[in-house]
């Protein structure tokens, strides 16, 4: 876990159900690029919200997210999705409509989040990923790409 903040910082309040509503367009891209600033030159601390990553994440855990330039699955990474920054595990990545999307899901969650672009990504959090959680986040990616493309065939 990261360190308690250090006095004269302000710890930037994040979790994986935050909801900016009030916040306008582009105060959300000034806030975003704010994070990825700081994310870049040494790391953020927020405060993880919600249960969707227990139990390995609780309500109220503090992480340090730190920029990374190609997040890998397993990785826990903080991206914007909507109005929202979630705090979620990396499955998998895959070109579509031009562009990288990736594939997010909480660790406490039935089925993965929509899908979001590769540029919705704030960063990493600066945590150990043993391999069996990689190689389960490829194998969970995998799966759902199978079950994806069956349900196109029709089958």
């Amino acid at each position: 876990m990261c360190p308690p903040r250090e006095a004269g910082h302000e710890q930037l309040p994040g979790r994986s159900d935050l909801l900016l509503t009030s916040l306008a367009e582009p105060r959300r891209r000034d806030l975003d690029a704010a994070l990825r600033s700081m994310a870049a030159e040494g790391g953020v601390e927020l405060t993880v919200r919600g249960g969707s990553m227990e139990p390995g994440l609780a309500g109220g855990a503090r992480v340090r997210v730190r920029r990374s330039r190609r997040p890998l699955p397993g990785d826990v990474v903080v991206v914007r999705s909507g109005e929202r920054l979630l705090v979620h595990r990396l499955l998998g990545a895959a070109p579509r409509k031009g562009a990288w999307r990736l594939l997010t899901r909480g660790d406490a969650a039935p089925r993965p989040d929509p899908w979001v672009d590769a540029g919705d990504v704030i960063g990493v959090v600066d945590m150990a990923c043993p391999l069996l959680v990689r190689l389960r986040s490829l194998a969970a990616f995998g799966g759902f790409v199978v079950r994806a493309a069956r349900r196109r065939a029709g089958g």
